[in-house]
């Protein structure tokens, strides 16, 4: 059985999200997605998300793309990653996390082994959650 990670914000759920996903769940037999915490978002974008981490794992949920959908850790979110001991983990083309030194640190130190798989970007001038927020404002 191979166990898929994907992980982001999931804010304002369009699109791309359902692209990014469908593309994880072609490796899996089992696909976990995980929300990153509103506290979270706010330390690395400095804003907190439009949408509550409530209401982009209901979000998510109602998709039925991932086999379950959960919440980072907020102390020590990698150490979901570990507990969960996926087999490959999900990145997309703009994902910081991928080149993020202290999570392939955290991994190796904890003998998580993974494959990583990049997916591709999928109309970007159109499914970016920052455009879409934009024409929210005006």
């Amino acid at each position: 059985m191979t166990r898929v990670v994907a992980f982001w914000t999931f804010d304002l759920l369009h699109s791309w999200h359902e692209y990014y996903l469908n593309c994880a769940k072609k490796y899996w037999n089992e696909l976990v997605v995980i929300v990153a915490r509103d506290e979270n978002v706010k330390k690395i974008k400095w804003r907190y998300p439009y949408n509550s981490e409530k209401v982009r794992l209901k979000n998510l949920k109602k998709l039925w793309i991932a086999s379950s959908v959960r919440l980072w850790y907020l102390t020590n979110p990698y150490l979901l990653i570990k507990r969960l001991s996926p087999d490959i983990l999900c990145f997309w083309y703009d994902q910081q996390s991928f080149n993020n030194n202290k999570l392939r640190l955290f991994l190796n130190l904890n003998w998580v082994k993974y494959k990583s798989i990049i997916i591709n970007s999928y109309k970007p001038k159109i499914y970016k959650s920052s455009i879409i927020r934009k024409n929210l404002e005006h």
